[in-house]
C-alpha cells in the first residue's frame, strides 16, 4: 500500500527497515490519455529518472502497518514538474547545493544514503481534510446522478474528478486514518440515490407492466455500474478501513444491501415485479409465443440472482402463476374434451415441451429449478384427473395407437399415476377378452381374434409400457379371467385352431414332454385337471394323446407296486434289521414304461451311489424282477429326489434335494472341502449336470456350500466347502435344482424324431389304403392319404410322393404296366 506524505511526496516500502523510495504523484494536468499519446519525436518516458534510495524517520511512515504498504514502483513525471515536491527540490538545488553534497554518506556495503534536507511537513488541519471529504462526496454524488440528469460538463471532466476522489480517499483513509468519514458520506449518497430511484419507479407504476419492468432493469443495471465505479475509486476504503471495522461492509456489498432493501424488497415495488413476471409468463402461455420483452426478463433473472432474490422475487411468483394457469386450463379442457382423453393428454405433452423450452431459454443458468417448474405443471394438469384420463386407454387400445399408449405411460409415470393406469389397462383387456369369448355368433373366429389382440398387447407391453412387470402381470390376469367366463370353450377353440394351423404331432410331442416333467417333478397343480385336458385333446384333437393316459397308469401302478414292496420289507424286518432296510422305509420308485415317456435313458455314464443307497435299489430291483420275469430296469437318477438331515451351527435342518445334489452333499460327511475334479471322480455325474448341481448348492439363494473363488460359473479349479454358517427360518428347506433349458440341438433332435415318425405313419397309412383298395390312381391315393393323416398332421404332397417311391422300391406296391398313373397293391 502506498503511503503519501502531507506534502506532495510519497513513501513506498522497500526491503529493509527505514529504507524507502521517494516518488511524486503525477501533475494535475497529466492524464493517462495524454501520456499514451506523446508525439513520436518526444522524449516521452525516457526523461523520467528513478529516485535514489533514502532514509527517513518520518513518524507517519514508521507507524504504517505492513498491510497498508504497496510494492516498489516508479512514477512517471514530466520535465516541467510543477508539484510541490519538485519545487522544493529545485529551491534546494539553488541555495543548498553544498549541503546536499555533504548529506551523502556511503555505507559499508557500498549503498549510498541521502538525508532529506527540509523534509515535507505531514501535518494538515481539519479544514484541509474536510475539503478532501467534500471532494469525495461531490464525486460520489456526481456518479450517482441518473443518466437523464447528468450534464455533459460533468461527463467531460470525469477523469479529473475520479482522480481527485481516488487521491483524496487515500489521504483521508491512509494518512489521516479517518475512513469512517468517507464510509458515512458514501452511505449517505447511496441512500439518497436509491431513494430517488424508488420515487421514480413508484411514480411510474401506471405504465404497462413490461415497460415498468424494463425501467426497473435499466435502473438496476445503471446502479450496478455506478457502484462498481465507486468501488474502484474508494479502493483504499475497502483495503484499509473495512477490514479493521467489525460492522463495516465493503463498498459493493453496502451498495447492494441498500439497493436491495430500498428498491427490490420495497413492498410496492416487489408487488409490481411479481405482477410483471406473472403478466409476462401468462402472455407467453396464453398466446403460445415469445413475449417481445423476454430479454428484459432474462436480464432481470440475472440481476435478481446477484442480489440473492431469485427465489423470492422470481421463482415463487413464477411457480404460483404456473400452478394457477394450468389448473384453470386443465379444468377448461376437461369440460371441453369430455370424451376425448387422448386429445387432452396430447395437449398436456405439448405444454410440458413448451415449459421445458422456456426454462432452457430464460433460466439457462438455473437448471436445478427446471424440475420444480415441470413438476408443478404436471401436477396442475394431471393430478386431479387421473381416473378420468385413465379411461382413455380404451380408445388407445381399440385404435391400436402405440403413440397414444406411450404418451399415457410417460405422463402418468410423472405424477405417480401408473397404478391407476394399470388398473384401467387390466379392466379394459379383461373386457375385450370377455367380449370375444362371449361372442357366440363368431365362435369360429375366437382364436384368431384373441391371438391378434394378444399380439398387440404383447407389443404394447414392450414398446409402450417399457416391459413394466406390473402391466405384464395385469395382462396375464386379464386374459385368464376372460377365459373363465365360458370355461371349456376357449380350450376347445384353441384345440381346433391347432388342428387347422399346426401339425398335431409336433404339438403332441412337446406337450407330452412338458406333461412328463410336471408329473415326475410333482409340479402339476392337479392330476384331475391334467386328465381333463388330455381327454379334450384326445377326443377333439388327436387320439394319439392317449399316451398321456399311459403316463398316469404307470404312476398308479408304481404306487401300488411300492405299497406291496414296503409291506414285504416290513415283514422281512421282523426277522432282520440292517442299513438297506432302514433306507427302504423312505424309498419311492416310479417304474415307467419307456415307450410312453419322452425321455432317453441313454447316458455316457451312471452316477455312483453310496453303498447303502445302491443296496436299497438292488433290493427293490430284485423284488421287481421276481414279479416280472424278463424285464429290465434302467435307473435314471437325474429325476430322483431325496430328503437329507443336515447339522449346521444354527441347528438341524431337513433338506429336500435332487439325487445329484444328494450325492454331492454326502461327500462332505468325510471332508470339509473338496475340489471340483475330486467331486466329479467320486460321483461320476456327467460334467454339465455336475456343474449345474454345484451352482444350485453354492451359488443359489440357499448356499449350503461355499465356493472359492466366488462367482456364478463353476471352473475345474474351484474348491467347495461345507457352509456350517447356513441359516434358514424353516426346518424343512427345499433347494431347487437348476433345470437346463432345451437346447437348439435337443429341439432339432426332437424334430428329427418327429419326421421319422411321420414317415412311418405315412407308410403304414398308404399300405393300409392300398391293401383295402387293391388299385388306385395317383391323385386318388394322395387324397385318401391326406384325409387319413389329417388327424395326426397335415402331410406335404411332396413327402407323400416320396413315400410312394420308397414303398415301390420296398415292393409293397407297383405301377400298373398299362397305366403308369395307377398303383397296384403287391400282396
Amino acid at each position: 500500500m502506498r503511503i503519501d506524505s502531507a506534502q506532495k511526496g510519497a513513501f513506498i516500502p522497500r526491503l529493509g527497515k527505514n529504507q524507502y523510495y521517494i516518488t511524486s504523484p503525477p501533475a494535475r494536468s497529466l492524464d493517462l490519455f495524454n501520456l499514451l499519446n506523446f508525439p513520436s519525436n518526444s522524449k516521452g518516458l525516457s526523461e523520467y529518472k528513478p529516485r535514489l534510495l533514502i532514509s527517513t524517520t518520518d513518524a507517519a511512515v514508521q507507524q504504517q502497518s505492513p498491510r497498508s504498504r504497496s510494492p516498489p514502483r516508479k512514477t512517471a513525471r514530466l520535465e516541467g514538474d510543477s508539484d510541490y515536491a519538485s519545487s522544493v527540490k529545485r529551491s534546494s538545488d539553488k541555495g543548498k547545493g553544498k549541503e546536499r553534497t555533504d548529506a551523502t554518506d556511503t555505507l559499508s556495503d557500498g549503498v549510498k544514503r541521502l538525508t532529506v534536507i527540509n523534509p515535507p511537513d505531514n501535518t494538515r488541519s481539519d479544514s484541509y481534510f474536510n475539503s478532501l471529504l467534500r471532494t469525495i462526496q461531490n464525486g460520489i454524488h456526481s456518479i450517482l446522478v441518473p443518466p437523464q440528469r447528468s450534464s455533459s460538463t460533468v461527463s467531460k471532466s470525469r477523469p479529473f474528478i475520479d482522480e481527485d476522489v481516488f487521491n483524496a480517499t487515500r489521504m483521508i483513509v491512509v494518512i489521516a486514518g479517518k475512513g469512517q468519514w468517507v464510509y458515512d458520506k458514501m452511505q449517505f449518497e447511496i441512500r439518497e440515490a436509491t431513494s430517488g430511484v424508488n420515487k421514480t419507479l413508484l411514480s411510474h407504476r401506471d405504465l404497462k407492466s413490461e415497460d415498468w419492468l424494463e425501467e426497473l432493469v435499466n435502473a438496476t443495471v445503471w446502479f450496478d455500474k455506478c457502484i462498481r465505479l465507486i468501488e474502484a475509486l474508494l479502493t483504499y476504503l475497502d483495503l484499509v478501513f473495512v477490514p479493521n471495522k467489525a460492522d463495516a461492509l465493503h463498498v459493493r456489498e453496502l451498495g447492494m444491501q441498500i439497493y436491495r432493501t430500498q428498491i427490490l424488497q420495497h413492498d410496492r415495488i416487489r408487488s409490481c415485479i411479481q405482477d410483471a413476471i406473472k403478466g409476462w409468463v401468462n402472455f407467453e402461455r396464453r398466446e403460445r409465443q415469445k413475449h417481445p420483452g423476454r430479454q428484459t426478463i432474462v436480464t432481470l433473472v440475472r440481476l435478481l440472482a446477484e442480489y440473492s432474490l431469485f427465489n423470492e422475487l422470481f421463482l415463487e411468483p413464477y411457480i404460483e402463476a404456473t400452478r394457477r394457469f394450468y389448473s384453470e386450463e386443465s379444468e377448461r379442457l376437461a369440460e371441453t374434451l369430455k370424451d376425448d382423453q387422448n386429445s387432452f393428454l396430447k395437449l398436456c405433452a405439448e405444454r410440458l415441451q413448451e415449459e421445458e423450452r422456456r426454462s432452457s431459454e430464460v433460466l439457462s443458468e438455473f437448471e436445478g429449478d427446471w424440475s420444480e417448474i415441470q413438476k408443478t405443471t404436471e401436477r396442475a394438469l394431471l393430478d386431479s384427473r387421473l381416473h378420468w384420463l385413465s379411461l382413455g386407454i380404451e380408445s388407445a387400445v381399440n385404435a391400436k395407437s402405440m403413440d397414444g399408449l406411450v404418451r399415457m405411460y410417460s405422463l402418468f409415470s410423472r405424477v405417480d399415476g401408473l397404478g391407476v393406469l394399470c388398473g384401467a389397462f387390466k379392466d379394459h383387456v379383461r373386457n375385450v377378452v370377455l367380449t370375444i369369448v362371449n361372442d357366440k355368433e363368431r365362435d369360429e373366429e375366437m382364436v384368431d381374434r384373441l391371438l391378434d389382440f394378444k399380439a398387440f398387447i404383447d407389443t404394447a407391453l414392450v414398446e409402450a409400457f417399457a416391459g413394466d412387470k406390473q402391466f405384464k402381470n395385469a395382462a396375464t390376469d386379464a386374459f385368464a379371467t376372460g377365459f373363465r367366463v365360458r370355461k371349456i370353450v376357449p380350450a376347445e377353440k384353441i384345440a381346433k385352431y391347432l388342428d387347422r394351423d399346426m401339425h398335431k404331432d409336433v404339438f403332441r410331442t412337446f406337450y407330452h414332454k412338458a406333461l412328463a416333467k410336471r408329473l415326475l417333478l410333482q409340479r402339476s397343480a392337479s392330476d384331475d385337471f391334467e386328465k381333463s385336458v388330455l381327454k379334450i385333446l384326445k377326443e377333439q384333437y388327436d387320439p394319439e394323446f392317449s399316451m398321456g393316459d399311459n403316463m398316469f397308469r404307470d404312476l398308479a401302478l408304481s404306487r401300488d407296486l411300492m405299497t406291496e414292496f414296503q409291506e414285504r420289507e416290513a415283514r422281512s424286518a421282523e426277522d432282520k434289521f440292517d442299513q438297506p432296510i432302514a433306507l427302504l422305509r423312505g424309498l419311492n420308485v416310479m417304474v415307467l414304461e419307456a415307450a410312453f415317456w419322452p425321455f432317453s435313458t441313454k447316458r455316457s455314464g451312471e452316477a455312483v451311489l453310496p453303498t447303502p443307497m445302491a443296496a436299497a435299489l438292488a433290493r427293490f430291483e430284485e423284488y421287481y424282477k421276481s414279479k416280472h420275469k424278463g424285464r429290465k430296469l434302467n435307473w435314471d437318477h437325474s429325476l430322483g429326489t431325496a430328503a437329507l438331515r443336515a447339522r449346521f451351527k444354527a441347528g438341524e435342518k431337513e433338506l429336500t434335494v435332487s439325487m445329484y445334489q444328494t450325492l454331492v452333499l454326502l461327500l462332505f460327511n468325510d471332508q470339509d472341502e473338496i475340489v471340483f475334479p475330486d467331486i466329479k471322480e467320486q460321483t461320476q455325474i456327467e460334467d454339465g449336470d455336475l456343474r449345474r448341481t454345484l451352482q444350485s448348492l453354492a451359488c443359489g439363494p440357499k448356499k449350503v456350500l461355499k465356493k472359492r473363488p466366488q462367482g456364478k460359473d463353476v471352473d475345474d479349479s474351484d474348491v467347495f466347502v461345507f457352509n456350517a454358517e447356513f441359516t434358514d427360518e424353516r426346518f424343512r428347506v427345499h433347494i431347487n435344482s437348476i433345470q437346463v433349458k432345451e437346447t437348439p440341438e435337443e429341439t432339432k433332435r426332437t424334430q428329427g424324431a418327429i419326421e421319422m415318425e411321420r414317415k412311418s405313419l405315412l407308410d403304414a397309412a398308404i399300405v393300409r389304403i392300398m391293401k383295402a383298395k387293391k388299385t388306385m390312381t395317383h391323385q386318388a391315393l394322395i387324397n385318401e392319404t391326406v384325409d387319413v393323416m389329417k388327424k395326426h398332421f397335415q402331410p406335404d404332397v411332396g413327402m407323400i410322393k416320396t413315400r410312394f417311391e420308397q414303398l415301390i422300391e420296398q415292393e409293397y406296391m407297383r405301377r400298373d404296366d398299362n397305366e403308369p398313373n395307377k398303383y397296384v397293391y403287391v400282396a
